[in-house]
């Protein structure tokens, strides 16, 4: 009985300094102490080799460092131990559309609404990747599904205004414009001075 309280001891004092390590990790993230951040996921994972959350973190980390290859590396490996798992699913959607790969960005978008069909954000790089497909009707599409799950997503709108402005509909892309600039975004005025006299 010793033995098995000794070895349940032991147990819970690994995971209580494990637990404590990737709030640690964490912590440094949020800080934008990306590579400590790194470093500290990385000491986490050769005790946890199968903690899927450190693994995205880690990813998560490297993209902001601008390491993509390094974040899809481990995007991927999330996706080993967890074939559902939507945010990696986007997180490669992402890499893919950053890479100017299209197809592939659409692929796993397609993917994680599959998984996941209130996903806003898997319909919009759905979107962004259909638009830069050249298809813009099935762009609308993803656009709209997007917005219908999250009206506050400003960045649909713009994008959405775009693929309206190529086809000529100036009346939907302007009033797209106008609801991406009262939600503030980037770009959204520029959209509204070139098209919207």
């Amino acid at each position: 009985m010793r033995l098995i309280a000794f070895a349940f001891a032991i147990c819970f004092a690994i995971s209580c300094s494990s637990s404590k390590e990737t709030r640690v990790a964490d912590s440094l993230f949020e800080a934008g102490k990306y590579e400590d951040a790194i470093k500290s996921y990385t000491q986490y994972i050769g005790l946890n080799p199968q903690s899927v959350k450190s693994y995205y973190n880690r990813g998560r980390a490297y993209e902001e460092l601008g390491q993509y290859e390094k974040a899809k590396t481990d995007f991927e490996k999330v996706l080993e131990l967890d074939a559902k798992n939507t945010n990696a699913m986007l997180s490669i959607a992402t890499y893919y559309y950053r890479e100017g790969n299209f197809k592939q960005a659409a692929y796993h978008a397609e993917n994680a609404i599959e998984e996941n069909s209130e996903l806003s954000k898997g319909f919009f790089w759905l979107g962004r990747s259909k638009h830069q497909l050249g298809k813009f009707q099935e762009a609308v599409r993803a656009y709209n599904n997007a917005l219908s799950l999250n009206s506050d997503m400003g960045e649909v709108y713009l994008y959405r205004g775009v693929v309206f402005a190529q086809l000529n509909n100036y009346s939907k892309a302007c009033a797209d414009f106008r609801i991406a600039r009262n939600l503030n975004v980037e770009d959204a005025e520029q959209a509204v001075a070139k098209y919207c006299k």
